[in-house]
């Protein structure tokens, strides 16, 4: 994950760009996120947790691209798979792009409290990823049809949100440093 967007969490520290700007905080987050792009800015402030409550606006942005997504790659929905599988892979993308990625055992320190190796990440201090055939399930689609054609689909829809925070941490790391003409 990128070092801005860990950074846009509610356990903000301190995070001094390179050009040095201070301590990095919620309201400076948002500040700099002034001049993004509604479903960007929608993004940021549900991601590093300002403001929640945009979390139905994101969702619907979300699909909205999925859609616009989907269709330019021309992916189309076939008679066997479920008429709202786009509205499903969007929700999935969604949730796997804002999900905290820590192991809930451990907190990401690798460790359990007899200090073990965590027996929930295997000591990854990672959250595991659902497995197949729970997103399979989660879209309504048989495994099958999952591997066959949905799998790469969620893939390509989920990178849109590592292109969306690499974008994001651009602007902010720029706007946080005063490197903005704005």
């Amino acid at each position: 994950m990128n070092e801005i967007m860990a950074m846009l969490t509610a356990k903000t520290a301190s995070w001094i760009p390179a050009g040095g700007a201070g301590e990095v905080t919620p309201q400076r987050v948002a500040a700099a996120c002034a001049g993004l792009p509604p479903y960007c800015w929608l993004y940021v402030m549900c991601k590093s947790k300002i403001d929640t409550s945009l979390a139905l606006d994101l969702q619907k942005a979300a699909l909205e691209h999925a859609k616009i997504f989907a269709e330019a790659k021309g992916w189309r929905v076939s008679k066997k798979d479920p008429p709202d599988i786009i509205y499903k892979l969007s929700d999935m993308a969604l949730e796997s792009a804002l999900k905290d990625k820590l192991c809930l055992g451990c907190c990401g320190a690798k460790l359990n409290s007899q200090m073990r190796k965590c027996g929930l990440c295997g000591g990854t201090g990672l959250a595991p990823a659902p497995s197949e055939a729970s997103r399979a399930r989660s879209a309504g689609v048989t495994i099958e049809s999952w591997n066959r054609r949905w799998k790469k689909r969620f893939a390509a829809l989920a990178a849109e949100y590592d292109i969306l925070e690499a974008h994001v941490a651009w602007h902010v790391r720029r706007r946080l440093r005063g490197d903005d003409d704005s």
